[in-house]
């Protein structure tokens, strides 16, 4: 909550800010625009927003902050009406009335912040970025052209955005020495600089509107790519894609991979959650069904996990979770061989886990107690084990132990166990 009031008091703040740089731009021209009293208090404004913009981005997503700030473009629109005299026709009303709603979609369908640190080099783009955008404004405020000017100004705010994501200090000598904290600076000041000049050739709403819609899409974008910002569990499933896929034939396993790359151009996460119990005393197992299971529990998430590695590892970012069971934790008769192909998942991805950490692939396990699901009703043979005497408490339902693997993904944690206490160990 207090991150969206944040960002909210950001999007009246720039706002306010752009109607009265816009005031100032009229009152002066060049560099003697920094001088003006009204061009810096629209400066101030600007600064309380960006703190606000700081406040909001620990709590939400990159482009949902650059979203709800985008609605300062309407808040911008209706004071160029009473201050500017610009003229609000009724197609000017329905396009504020649209980019409200946007915006509040976009809102309501963000996630948690992801807690993934920058790739590998975040920095040193950064600044290589910041070098670049610097060149091309010096051209564009010798030029005098306000909409190249606009798109430069977006651009830089969206590199103080994307600068104050990838800031890991903790104190305040450790954020001197960071890269990333100079960046913002840098950025900051670019798009100050170029958004000013900008009004001074232009009118604020189309500015403005440039500049907006450039510091929505390239940060949201490069968050989602880079940072692991994610939309609300539910709301990616419109553009979902649905395979059927035997995961003990290998050809099937890569063809599912091979169609999500081709569909969505990279694999973020891999959950290896197909699985069968075997819940009989170890002296009626027959041989071809515990092999059958070695199939399903064990061999198969090896070959879904070298299926999407290769694309991982491009990315130098991914997240596999390779779903266990708690019988591994305890010794249990009757789930013995069920238990022995689980145990061999763990080895699997502790190891894993070790290997691919320095391709930035986070292999995480996950220790499920009983789920209220159909797994005992499909055993590949025996039923369900009574706990030996032990008081079995109730099973976790699905839901729940969907929000552990999501939690095991945004943090990246080695495992999750969902044992309740007194049922690990014999």
């Amino acid at each position: 909550m207090i991150a969206l009031l944040a960002a909210l008091a950001g999007t009246v703040g720039y706002g306010v800010g752009s109607i009265l740089q816009a005031l100032g731009a009229r009152r002066a021209r060049g560099p003697a625009v920094v001088a003006q009293p009204l061009y810096l208090a629209g400066l101030g404004c600007d600064g309380a927003a960006w703190v606000c913009s700081l406040l909001a981005l620990r709590g939400l997503p990159l482009f949902a902050v650059q979203s709800l700030l985008a609605g300062s473009l309407a808040v911008t629109v209706v004071l160029a009406r009473i201050f500017l005299g610009a003229v609000l026709r009724v197609r000017d009303g329905v396009a504020v009335a649209v980019v409200a709603l946007s915006l509040a979609i976009v809102a309501v369908a963000a996630g948690a912040e992801s807690a993934a640190a920058p790739p590998d080099g975040f920095r040193a783009a950064m600044l290589t970025a910041l070098a670049v955008t610097a060149v091309l404004s010096l051209v564009a405020y010798l030029a005098r052209r306000p909409f190249p000017l606009a798109l430069l100004a977006g651009i830089a705010f969206s590199g103080a955005a994307l600068g104050a994501r990838g800031i890991e200090a903790d104190d305040v000598r450790r954020l001197v020495a960071d890269p990333a904290a100079w960046t913002i600076l840098g950025f900051g000041l670019l798009g100050v600089l170029c958004y000013a000049r900008a009004l001074e050739a232009g009118a604020v709403g189309p500015v403005t509107a440039v500049l907006w819609v450039v510091e929505v899409v390239v940060p949201g974008l490069l968050g989602v790519l880079l940072l692991g910002d994610q939309l609300r569990p539910g709301w990616e499933l419109p553009g979902a894609i649905a395979l059927p896929c035997d995961v003990t034939d290998d050809g099937q396993v890569s063809g599912a991979i091979r169609s999500a790359v081709n569909e969505f151009g990279r694999v973020d996460v891999l959950v290896n959650n197909a699985g069968q119990g075997l819940h009989l005393p170890l002296d009626e197992v027959d041989p071809a069904d515990f092999r059958a299971i070695l199939g399903l529990n064990l061999v198969a998430p090896l070959v879904a996990m070298r299926a999407v590695v290769p694309t991982m590892r491009r990315q130098r970012r991914g997240s596999i979770v390779n779903i266990s069971s708690g019988t591994t934790l305890t010794v249990l008769p009757g789930a013995g061989a069920y238990a022995a192909s689980k145990a061999g998942l763990n080895m699997l991805s502790a190891v894993a886990r070790e290997e691919f950490a320095a391709d930035g692939i986070a292999v995480s396990t996950v220790y499920p107690y009983i789920t209220a699901t159909e797994f005992h009703q499909s055993l590949r043979a025996g039923a369900r084990h009574t706990g030996c005497g032990r008081r079995i408490p109730a099973a976790n339902t699905a839901e729940h132990v969907a929000d552990v693997i999501l939690d095991v993904i945004r943090s990246g944690a080695a495992e999750a166990r969902l044992m309740p206490e007194g049922f690990v160990g014999r």
